[in-house]
């Protein structure tokens, strides 16, 4: 309502107490307009697991953002495992 584009939501297998069907649902609702603004980009977060990103990108779709932080810098080479993860979504 605020102007917002992205729209951080708490993930499921993260860090938070939060079943798959209800981030589904949160998913869900954010890409549909409300009355006449636009759809948000959701945002999933709280926890990503890198080895995951792939399996929530099929779950939610390519037109979700997924936060990723902790799990992909504690990686000893940082941009051999970026590269691992971008080519793991590019494959879906």
């Amino acid at each position: 309502l605020a102007g917002c584009d992205g729209v951080i939501f708490p993930n499921a297998d993260g860090r938070f107490a939060i079943d798959e069907l209800t981030c589904q649902r949160l998913h869900d609702r954010l890409r549909r307009p409300m009355g006449d603004l636009a759809p948000a980009l959701p945002v999933a977060g709280g926890g990503v697991d890198v080895d995951k990103a792939a399996h929530w990108i099929g779950v939610y779709g390519h037109d979700t953002m997924l936060l990723i932080g902790s799990s992909l810098y504690s990686r000893e080479d940082l941009r051999g495992a970026a590269r691992e993860l971008r080519e793991s979504i590019e494959r879906l």
